[in-house]
Parts: structure tokens; C-alpha cells; sequence
């Protein structure tokens, strides 16, 4: 949070020998997994925070395939109403965001 990071990719340390770190003090499995659940709870709350802070304004969009796309702030997009029909991947379309649904934006292309 302090970091204020949004996209994370979180998974366990998996041991392995030969690596510095399987000389170090382990982690018991339990906590390790524990703490990686933590880390993602707080991540999807990040994400959750910087989507909605993006809705309700106007964004440049690069299509990706279908009705979806990417901001230049790497937000996951979709397109309402049909506004993407007809859009190829790598157009760059402007967007008006509306909500945030199920871990991306929805918007309209203006």
C-alpha cells in the first residue's frame, strides 16, 4: 500500500537446491502460502482502488483483440454497446470509461 503497487504477481518461494537463498532459514510452507493469500488480497483492493480511480474519464485506448484493450496506465478495458465493433488489435482508439466490472473498465468509444 505504502509502495501504492497495482499489477502483482504473487506466488511462494518454491525451493530449490544450489540458489544463495536455500542456504537461508526457510519459511515453513503454511505461512508462506499465508503470506502470498495476503498479498494478494491486498492486491486485488489496489487494483480495485486505481480502476475506479479511472472511471468516469476520457482515456487512450490500444486495442488488444475483440472488445478489449489496455490504457496507457495498462488498465484492462472493455468495450460497451458495440463502440469496439470493427476495431483491429493495435488500433489506438479514445475512450470514455463508465464503471469498473469484474477487474476492468468498461467505456465507449468516442
Amino acid at each position: 500500500e505504502e509502495c501504492d503497487l497495482t499489477f502483482l504477481h504473487i506466488f511462494p518461494y518454491s525451493e530449490r537446491e544450489g540458489p544463495p537463498a536455500a542456504k537461508m532459514p526457510q519459511v515453513p510452507h503454511d505461512k508462506r502460502k499465508a503470506r502470498a493469500a495476503i498479498l494478494r488480497e491486498k492486491g486485488e483492493g489496489q487494483m480495485e482502488r486505481f480502476l475506479k480511480s479511472h472511471v468516469g474519464k476520457k482515456h487512450k485506448v490500444i486495442v488488444e483483440k475483440g472488445e478489449t484493450g489496455r490504457t496507457e496506465h495498462f488498465a484492462p478495458v472493455r468495450f460497451l454497446e458495440n463502440s469496439g465493433a470493427g476495431l483491429q488489435p493495435g488500433d489506438l482508439v479514445n475512450v470514455q470509461t463508465h464503471a469498473m466490472d469484474e477487474g476492468h473498465l468498461t467505456a465507449t468509444v468516442i
